[in-house]
């Protein structure tokens, strides 16, 4: 398996693209700022752990989710 290095985490991305925005992903974006313990990690399985133990709502599982899909379409752009 291979591993590389990507300098955007999940956290720095989605705060630096929703960090103020009013909509659901500018929530989730609000409650990681405020979140000394998110993981500064591109790994989902580290992430989506974390916020597993945090005990989300359904409604806050799916954002995650849906900014997860974001991330992952945007990486795929900034490799290619």
């Amino acid at each position: 398996m291979y591993s590389i290095q990507v300098k955007w985490s999940f956290k720095r991305w989605v705060l630096d693209k929703y960090l103020g925005k009013n909509n659901p992903k500018g929530d989730l974006a609000g409650d990681i700022s405020e979140d000394k313990n998110f993981p500064d990690s591109s790994d989902f399985t580290v992430v989506a752990s974390y916020l597993s133990g945090q005990h989300p709502c359904l409604e806050c599982w799916e954002v995650f989710m849906q900014a997860w899909q974001e991330y992952t379409r945007w990486l795929v752009k900034e490799w290619a």
